[in-house]
């Protein structure tokens, strides 16, 4: 799924995990340059969602914090993919493994 960075666009996420990332074959595609094929990983485990860094060349934020271990997500967080900036919102979801 393509993510058009101009149109605020929501991103409904329910599979357990997703790649994000600038290959077009991810769950979530972002085509910007700051972000690398496969960027980061958002995945449900234990109760709760969780974003990993997959050693991307311009790193993965959490609230301004570099990820650099699988950090939790909360309701409201901001996540940053190189450049590109995202607000999180948790919603009770069916989970599809």
């Amino acid at each position: 799924m393509p993510v058009d960075l101009e149109s605020n666009e929501s991103i409904e996420i329910k599979q357990a995990e997703v790649v994000i990332g600038r290959d077009p074959n991810n769950k979530v595609f972002i085509q910007d340059e700051t972000v690398s094929a496969q960027h980061a990983r958002i995945y449900f485990s234990d109760h709760h969602w969780w974003i990993n860094d997959l050693n991307s060349t311009n790193g993965t934020y959490l609230n301004d914090e570099l990820v650099d271990r699988p950090c939790v997500l909360t309701d409201h967080d901001t996540i940053m993919i190189g450049q590109v900036k995202f607000k999180i919102q948790i919603v009770n979801i069916s989970i599809q493994h």
